[in-house]
């Protein structure tokens, strides 16, 4: 349930702007459509038509009736898992909106007048619109914060590495264990990618590769534990390899987040609501004025 805040200045703010629309034609307020017992009239189809001219999403007057259908939709489904819009809670997304804008209250509510759109038709469609992503948020579960998107996370958080390898040569014929043994006590003292790397190339039977740079979405799970956890000027345990034994010094880290990756689980997400209101609309009763 979501908590029950004081009324604001902004609805009487907009309270004044309403006179205008207090009372409509009888004619605009016939009814079109019920859902579940929920009438959608004319009017409303008028007014969401406006709005969406405002907002440049212009649509014919069969979308504009889909649109109000899938509202009550939404608005019973956010119902059913427990929420219930206040006015306050679209008090603040207007506030947002007005901000957004860079105006103020009293001049978004002017705008709005000029367009013919009474605030109350606006304020249902941003009831709709919260009502559903509260609901959808709830439906999917706990999100890890994204920092950069603010969103839930999606698995786009990536990790840019620059990675030393260094080679401790195991000549023919010999045991690895002695070189494992000097892989270990380089890598106690080397805490300096600069002097470390530099003080390693003296070193006989050392090789240092040129840098590379890798992503943690390129990289084995096994590989990007060690790497996590390894510091940055610092080396990771040393591991057998073809050419002796190996260990990489971690001289770089680099954190981002995938904006393909999260454009492509935002779709899903999209796509799986829009499936699910599909799946609510068939169970809802729907009928249309004159069927």
């Amino acid at each position: 349930m979501l908590r029950t805040m004081r009324p604001t200045m902004l609805a009487v703010a907009f309270a004044a702007g309403l006179g205008t629309f207090a009372a409509a034609p009888a004619q605009a307020q016939s009814i079109v459509a019920f859902v579940n017992s929920e009438p959608v009239t004319n009017y409303d189809i008028e007014q969401r038509m406006r709005i969406n001219r405002l907002t440049r999403q212009p649509s014919s007057r069969a979308a504009v009736l889909n649109e109000l259908i899938d509202d009550k939709v939404k608005l019973a489904e956010s119902r059913r898992t427990g929420y219930r819009i206040q006015d306050t809670n679209v008090d603040e997304q207007i506030q947002r909106q007005a901000k957004s804008n860079n105006q103020t209250l009293v001049e978004f509510n002017q705008t709005l007048n000029k367009a013919g759109i009474d605030m109350n038709a606006y304020r249902e469609k941003l009831k709709a619109n919260y009502a559903w992503e509260l609901a959808m948020e709830r439906r999917r579960g706990p999100q890890t914060q994204d920092p950069l998107f603010g969103g839930g996370g999606t698995g786009a958080r990536v990790i840019d590495y620059t990675l030393y390898s260094v080679i401790f040569v195991v000549p023919r014929g010999t045991s690895p264990g002695a070189k494992t043994a000097q892989a270990n006590a380089a890598r106690a003292r080397f805490n300096d990618c600069t002097s470390g790397l530099a003080q390693l190339r003296t070193m006989i039977d050392v090789a240092v590769r040129t840098p590379v740079r890798r992503s943690s979405d390129s990289l084995s799970p096994q590989l990007n534990k060690i790497l996590a956890g390894t510091p940055v000027n610092r080396m990771t345990q040393p591991f057998p390899s073809d050419q002796g034994v190996e260990a990489l010094a971690v001289c770089e880290k680099t954190e981002r987040f995938d904006r393909s990756a999260r454009s492509a689980a935002d779709n899903k997400a999209n796509l799986d609501n829009a499936a699910y209101l599909k799946t609510l609309r068939a169970k809802a009763v729907i009928r249309y004025s004159g069927r």
